[in-house]
Formats: structure tokens, C-alpha cells, sequence
């Protein structure tokens, strides 16, 4: 997870920036249901910091609009499509803020778009997905 601000933003410059940093900020967020809400939320939470939402919305591209405008901030997972000129994506520190996902996939032969999927997963890592399986 990563802090999305505007190019323009004060912390715009920094290598990395803590939850502590973030206490005066105006964010955009999704719904609190969603699974990348939930993380943040907890995890301002332990930190003892209060936020301020003015947008909350399921939309990804809206929110990034939002943040290029210098309208607020977002703490969002590090994704190829977060990535435009007009935002900088910088590294959270000091707590640990982690989108999981996992995949299932059958025994057999898998489709190509599949096969697709699964390349640019370990593309993105960086290297093998720990594997399991159960009978």
C-alpha cells in the first residue's frame, strides 16, 4: 500500500512518508467494505489518527482524478494502472500494510486467459507465488 497525492502535494518529494504524516490530510477512499478500506482503516486506527473522507466512492480512476486535482490523498495498493503523471505514489512506513490476494486455480489445463492472469500476478511480484495444494 502506498500514498497516492497530487505531483504539486507537500509530501510530493518524499522518498516515504508515516501514518504520523498523514493526520492533517483529506482523503478520498472507496466504500468501508471493500478490502484495501479495511487495511487502512485499521491501521489508522492503531496509529491513533483520525481522517478526514470528502469522497468516497468506487470508482479508481474517479479517486485518482480527485487526488491529480490536489483535492485529497489516498492510500491505495500499488497497481500499473495507479501509475500517471499526475500522482506520486509513495511508500508507507512504519506499519505494515499489506493487500493480499490469492488465487485457486483446478488441476488441468488452464485457459489462456488464465494463463494470462497468472503470468502478470508473478510479474507484478516479482517472482513465484508460494504454492499449495490440498486433495
Amino acid at each position: 500500500m502506498v500514498l497516492a497525492v497530487s505531483a504539486q502535494h507537500r509530501l510530493a518529494n518524499r522518498k516515504a512518508v508515516t501514518l504520523q504524516a498523514l493526520r492533517e490530510e483529506t482523503f478520498v477512499d472507496v466504500s468501508r467494505d471493500w478490502g484495501t478500506r479495511l487495511i487502512t482503516d485499521r491501521a489508522l486506527a492503531a496509529a491513533a489518527i483520525e481522517r478526514r473522507v470528502a469522497f468516497e466512492l468506487n470508482d479508481l480512476f474517479t479517486a485518482m482524478d480527485l487526488i491529480s486535482a490536489g483535492l485529497a490523498v489516498a492510500v491505495m495498493p500499488e497497481l500499473e494502472m495507479t501509475r500517471n503523471d499526475g500522482l506520486k505514489l509513495i511508500p508507507i512506513t512504519g506499519s505494515r500494510m499489506v493487500w493480499e490476494i490469492s488465487m485457486v486455480s483446478r488441476e488441468g489445463d488452464l485457459s489462456p486467459a488464465a494463463e494470462e492472469l497468472i503470468r502478470h500476478l508473478l510479474e507484478a511480484r516479482g517472482g513465484p507465488l508460494p504454492i499449495s495444494t490440498r486433495d
